[in-house]
């Protein structure tokens, strides 16, 4: 592969075209990366682990015959190069998102949830913690879950009880436990609003809001809501 770099004659940022030894042309370095690794035999050399247990991978290419040596590398997620590890697991929770039965269900309209889900929608009334005016919405119990549609036809929420998998962690874990698989979360501690309940809340990229709920810092959760962004 032979990497050139295109300066503008009235000046300008120059930037680098790359050539490999059939003469395609890449424009930058994470569509090259990307075709090479798809063209490769063996994908597991460039294995990065899993996050949401959906395979990443990591190439990398090094100038040779430089003053400098240049690294250019490409994070990769479903044949798809990105730059940098926020955009790579933001593209793996999308990913985990539009293939998960349920969560998939989120912004879905209650007919669509319907006929996915094989359940009917029923009328729901939560009462007003302030006593204005209650909340009317519909709601579809779903294999223990209850899927929530309060804004409008859409779904806006899914609540998850014990014993449920969602993400890979199950509803009974530890905080701790959770951590482990999810990462460190946005905020964590005593609920505001209810006594001897503790949260923990993940914003996953903008995409799903998710708050775990357990009886203490270090009980087992008991119960988990996933909003969408």
């Amino acid at each position: 592969v032979y990497a050139y770099e295109r300066v503008g004659l009235k000046g300008g940022a120059s930037s680098v075209y790359f050539v490999d030894s059939r003469g395609k042309v890449y424009n930058n370095s994470t569509d090259l990366l990307v075709d090479f690794f798809k063209k490769s035999g063996n994908k597991e050399q460039f294995d990065d682990g899993k996050y949401l247990d959906i395979d990443m991978y990591y190439v990398e290419m090094k100038s040779i015959n430089d003053p400098e040596v240049i690294t250019w590398y490409a994070h990769i997620v479903n044949d798809v190069g990105y730059t940098d590890i926020d955009a790579t697991l933001e593209a793996v929770v999308k990913t985990y998102v539009e293939n998960d039965p349920l969560l998939s269900l989120l912004g879905k309209d209650v007919a669509y949830a319907e006929k996915a889900t094989g359940q009917k929608a029923e009328e729901i009334i939560i009462p007003d913690v302030d006593g204005i005016e209650d909340i009317v919405g519909k709601e579809i119990n779903y294999n223990g879950a209850r899927i929530s549609f309060m804004d409008g036809n859409t779904a806006t929420s899914i609540f998850y009880p014990a014993g449920q998998e969602l993400l890979g962690v199950k509803i009974g874990d530890t905080f701790e436990e959770i951590i482990d698989v999810l990462g460190i979360p946005l905020t964590s501690g005593p609920d505001p609003y209810f006594d001897d309940v503790w949260t923990m809340y993940y914003d996953f990229f903008g995409i799903i809001d998710v708050e775990f709920y357990a009886q203490d810092q270090h009980g087992n959760t008991v119960s988990a809501l996933v909003k969408a962004s």
